[in-house]
């Protein structure tokens, strides 16, 4: 089982997420490379909320295809073009992954592979044997 925490003598995290996350190393890990807002029939949502959910409902997609849940999810990696983002990544995050936290890092950066992607989140999952 992971252990998510925030440990008492740290400044708690500045959102719905958790300083760390322990895990067994007898298990199954998942690495789920970078994820776009693409839907399923190749289409892209224009706005950065819809770019994000959609990009975690690729990662769970991926999770489950390795018999994995969101609760195994040990961090996440979200790079947004721009801070305006940050309200749109936090609302996708809430409505797609509810009170499952994660250790996470969003990066401002100047641009993506796709120049229309907004958001781009990869993650790593960890599985107990």
């Amino acid at each position: 089982m992971n252990r998510k925490f925030n440990p008492a003598n740290v400044s708690g995290p500045h959102g719905a997420y958790m300083h760390g996350c322990e895990y067994p190393l007898s298990g199954r890990g998942l690495e789920i490379a970078g994820q776009s807002g693409d839907m399923p029939d190749g289409t892209l949502p224009p706005d950065a909320r819809s770019q994000a959910e959609w990009a975690l409902r690729n990662i769970l997609a991926i999770l489950a295809d390795a018999d994995m849940g969101p609760e195994h999810l040990t961090k996440l990696t979200i790079f947004a073009l721009d801070r305006a983002y940050v309200p749109d990544w936090r609302a996708a995050r809430d409505e797609i992954l509810g009170d499952i936290h994660v250790p996470g890092t969003m990066v401002i950066v100047p641009g993506l592979v796709n120049p229309d992607w907004l958001i781009e989140i990869d993650a790593r999952a960890v599985k107990a044997e």
